[in-house]
Order: C-alpha cells, then structure tokens, then sequence
C-alpha cells in the first residue's frame, strides 16, 4: 500500500469528522502513535492531518473511537475470540462495518447504544474487548494488514449523523 494512498484515506477519514493520527509497528509488531500526545493529538482537520503524516510518515491511519463502538475480536496469541464471537452472535446486531485486522482477528463497528458508559473494556469475554469512548483509538483500512470485509469509514458516518 503506498504512503500517498493511506494519507489521501487519512485526509477522508478526517473531512468525514473522524479524528485521525498517523502510527506504525514498532520492532515488537505493536501499533504505536507517531504522535507526542498520543490519540490526544489526533486531528479532524484534513490539512492538519496530511501535514501529521508528512512529518513522520505512516503505515497505520488511526482513527479515534469516540462516535462508535468497537467490538475487537482478538486471535492472536491463541486467543479464543472466535468462538467467543459465536457464543453472542445471536445477541448482536449487525454491524455497521467489519474489518479484518493485521493480526487475522476481526473489528466490528456499531453505533454507540444510547446510555452507554463510554468506558473501554478490556477481556469483556475471552478475546473480546469492547472499544468505545475518547480514550484510544484503533487502526483502520487502508493500513498495512487492516482490509474492510463489510462497509466503510464512510458507512460508519453516514450512521453517526
């Protein structure tokens, strides 16, 4: 994926009002900020955003999960998130969007449900953590490994408005 593609998402993500932050893999294969502040210094301006990706360049756009809810469906490492998955399937609703992560796992996005605690919870069940809130951020398509299997950043939008 070339650096230019990922910016020119980066920029959309951001004029569709999401905050957007450039990262990357570090030796150990974590995401990592490449900002001073983290996920605080994520911007919804475009220009702002491009000038970010310019300085440090990136091979992960991160979004900041505070207008949506992230299921993350972990499989690394053994995880059993998949078959946790399918123990609550039949208590979901469908999701606005689904990506598979670089990691083989799975990220389900959903509108917030009114009168949510906007409270990350990690190990909600064995390979499931539930990302919502302005704290974090998580890494979105076009990212290196990060592919939408249903929806888009867009669909995720046109949801929240």
């Amino acid at each position: 994926m070339s650096t230019e593609y990922i910016v020119r998402k980066a920029c959309e993500y951001a004029e569709l009002g999401f905050r957007v932050l450039p990262a990357h893999f570090d030796a150990k294969g974590r995401k990592v900020p490449l900002t001073r502040h983290g996920h605080n210094d994520a911007s919804r301006d475009p220009d702002e955003v491009a000038e970010m990706f310019a300085r440090v360049g990136a091979d992960i756009s991160g979004v900041v999960h505070e207008r949506f809810l992230v299921l993350d469906i972990d499989v690394k490492h053994n995880a059993p998130g998949m078959e946790s998955l399918e123990q609550i399937r039949h208590l979901l609703p469908k999701p606005v969007a689904k990506v598979r992560t670089a990691s083989n796992g799975l990220h389900l996005y959903y509108r917030i449900p009114q009168g949510m605690e906007r409270k990350r919870r990690t190990k909600f069940l064995a390979g499931i953590d539930v990302l919502v809130g302005p704290k974090g951020w998580i890494a979105v398509p076009p990212s290196e490994g990060y592919t939408f299997t249903e929806g888009s950043m867009e669909a995720v939008a046109r949801v929240l408005s």
